[in-house]
């Protein structure tokens, strides 16, 4: 029986093989189908400040909510490398009436320095990449553990998203690995039982 390390680097492999053989276009429109997902769930509708990301390649584009959410009168943040204490923190995306936003830790844009810091438990829902999920609520991130550390803190709703070909019915975990509420891929809205 294969360890649960060696399982998670296996599906890693897995899924960014998948990824890779997607075409561009494809992961695009498909992109805009989760964001309309999300968009569809009550909790979105609810929330009133949310926890983005900026997506690195591959990862379904949620750039679209950044305008739309700010539109609907939601806070929304995004995670900062805070280089002193090597960890991510959250940060305001508007510094005043404007989208201020640089090239952070590992190239991934993020709010600016000057932009105000939100304590996580001001933030009511959270929207979450994944290498692979469960329908039952479980996440394979990256292996670097920061959206586990992030969501172990976080009291809110968490919403997991990729497209359908990352999704199986479980992915391995450990006593460190935390799951979401619900997952959206371009054609389901996985919600976790229980």
């Amino acid at each position: 029986m294969m360890s649960i390390p060696d399982s998670k680097s296996l599906l890693r492999q897995r899924a960014q093989k998948w990824l890779i053989s997607q075409k561009p276009e494809v992961l695009a429109k498909n992109s805009s189908k989760i964001c309309d997902k999300i968009r569809e769930t009550e909790e979105y509708h609810q929330s009133k400040t949310i926890l983005l990301y900026s997506p690195i390649k591959y990862e379904p584009d949620v750039l679209p909510l950044f305008t739309e959410s700010i539109k609907l009168k939601k806070r929304v943040c995004l995670p900062r490398y805070n280089s002193l204490s090597a960890t991510y923190e959250f940060a305001d995306i508007l510094f005043g009436r404007e989208i201020k936003m640089r090239k952070g830790q590992y190239g991934i844009l993020e709010p600016c320095p000057e932009n105000s810091r939100i304590l996580l438990k001001s933030l009511d829902f959270c929207v979450v990449p994944g290498l692979m999920f469960g329908c039952d609520g479980t996440r394979l991130g990256r292996g670097k553990g920061h959206y586990d550390r992030i969501l172990d803190a976080f009291s809110g709703f968490k919403i997991g998203v990729c497209h359908q070909g990352q999704i199986m019915s479980t992915v391995p975990v450990n006593q460190f690995d935390v799951p979401v509420d619900i997952i959206c891929t371009e054609l389901n809205v996985f919600r976790k039982s229980g």
